[in-house]
């Protein structure tokens, strides 16, 4: 059986090569747009209210591997703004399903988060709710 890491990696080979040889596939406004949903406007609201980001976490379930790629950096510069006490409330207000695609797009934003690097030391001090969901899981 291979490991949670090992099926990490070749998920991202597969993305990496499937966004280069189609950009169409990363576009997650046009994702977005097929359920209804203005992507520009969803994340400037996700800034400042609860149920817009809670709409946004929802959204990781509708994008492609290329689309993933997109939605990390958004949902990590919205945690950013929003701060780890808000952003963690909301995400624990979400299905189990949802909030592990959301830690699973922080993790491949992130990269390894282990205390022997300063990425990893860094986000755990800026973020301890948020980390504290990420290795606890359910």
């Amino acid at each position: 059986m291979r490991s949670m890491k090992a099926n990490l990696i070749a998920w991202l080979a597969v993305s990496a090569t499937a966004c280069a040889v189609n950009p169409e596939q990363g576009d997650l406004e046009g994702q977005a747009a097929r359920y209804g949903v203005n992507y520009p406007d969803l994340v400037q609201r996700a800034r400042t209210d609860d149920d817009a980001l809670r709409g946004f976490m929802l959204l990781r379930l509708i994008t492609d591997a290329c689309g993933s790629e997109a939605y990390g950096s958004d949902l990590l510069r919205l945690l950013e703004i929003r701060g780890d006490g808000p952003f963690a409330a909301v995400l624990l207000s979400v299905t189990p399903t949802v909030k592990a695609n959301v830690l699973d797009a922080l993790l491949f934003e992130l990269g390894p988060l282990d205390t022997g690097n300063s990425t990893g030391l860094d986000f755990q001090r800026r973020f301890p709710l948020v980390s504290k969901a990420m290795f606890n899981r359910d």
